[in-house]
C-alpha cells in the first residue's frame, strides 16, 4: 500500500478500493472512500502515519461497504474524524442492513449478510449537496452521479482532480463484470453523458489498476 501523489495536495492509495487522499497543511488529512472493513482501515491508517497525518475527514461517495466500511475504525482510532455522505446515503449508512434488503427486496438470506453487503452502522456528520463545500479554508465541488447508486456524489478537490466512485469502471473490469450493478440504468447513462462534458485533470474511479490515461474514451465504452 502506498500514498500516490496525483497534483498539489491530492493523492490516493491504490487498493481493492481506491481510496483518495486530501493533505491540508497542518497534518490533517481527508479520505475520499475507506475501503471495505477494519483491515483496510489499519492499513491506510498505517501508512498515512509514517506520512505525520491524521484523518479529519472521510467524504463517501455512496453508501456501498466496500466505499465505507472502514469508516468506524478509523474514526475509533482518530476520535475527532467527521463523515460526510449524500443525504439518502447517509440512511443507509447509519442502517447498513437496509443494504441487503434492497438487493434482496426482503429481509436478506445471511449470504448477505457479509461484508460485501452489510458495514458497520456508520453515522454521518455532514451532509454532502451537490455544490461547494468548504472543509478547512478549503473549497470542494460536491457533483451529482447518480446512477450505480440512487444517490452517489463525486468529490473534486481545488487541483482539478475528480473522484468519481463508480461513476464508471475499468476496461479490466468491464470485461470481467460484463453487466456490473447498476441501480438506475437511466440516470446511469446521464451520469456518463453528463461526465463527457466535464474537464478534470484526472479521473480516480474505485476500481482500476491505474489511473485511466483517457478517461473520455473509457467512460465512451461504458456508454456503449
Amino acid at each position: 500500500m502506498e500514498l500516490i501523489k496525483l497534483k498539489g495536495h491530492t493523492y490516493y492509495i491504490p487498493g481493492a478500493t481506491n481510496v483518495g487522499v486530501y493533505r491540508f497543511k497542518n497534518g490533517f488529512c481527508m479520505l475520499i472512500d475507506s475501503g471495505i472493513d477494519n483491515t483496510a482501515g489499519k492499513r491506510i491508517l498505517e501508512l498515512l502515519s509514517k506520512e505525520n497525518l491524521k484523518v479529519k475527514y472521510i467524504l463517501n461517495t455512496h453508501a456501498h461497504p466496500d466505499h465505507f466500511g472502514a469508516n468506524a475504525y478509523i474514526k475509533e482510532v482518530h476520535t475527532g474524524t467527521l463523515i460526510g455522505a449524500s443525504k439518502s446515503s447517509k440512511i443507509f449508512m447509519e442502517n447498513s442492513s437496509l443494504e441487503g434488503m434492497l438487493l434482496y427486496g426482503a429481509s436478506p438470506m445471511p449470504g448477505l449478510s457479509a461484508r460485501f453487503v452489510k458495514a458497520k452502522h456508520t453515522p454521518v456528520d455532514i451532509e454532502l449537496y451537490p455544490g461547494s463545500l468548504e472543509l478547512l479554508d478549503k473549497i470542494f465541488k460536491i457533483i451529482e452521479l447518480k446512477g450505480h447508486s440512487f444517490d452517489q456524489v463525486g468529490i473534486a478537490t481545488e487541483d482539478n482532480v475528480l473522484f468519481c466512485g463508480d461513476a464508471f469502471f475499468s476496461e479490466e473490469k468491464m470485461a470481467k463484470y460484463p453487466f456490473p450493478f447498476v441501480f438506475d440504468v437511466r440516470e446511469h447513462l446521464n451520469t456518463l453523458k453528463s461526465m463527457m462534458d466535464t474537464d478534470y485533470d484526472y479521473y480516480v474511479i474505485s476500481y482500476a489498476d491505474q489511473i485511466p490515461k483517457n478517461p473520455k474514451a473509457l467512460i465512451q465504452k461504458n456508454l456503449i
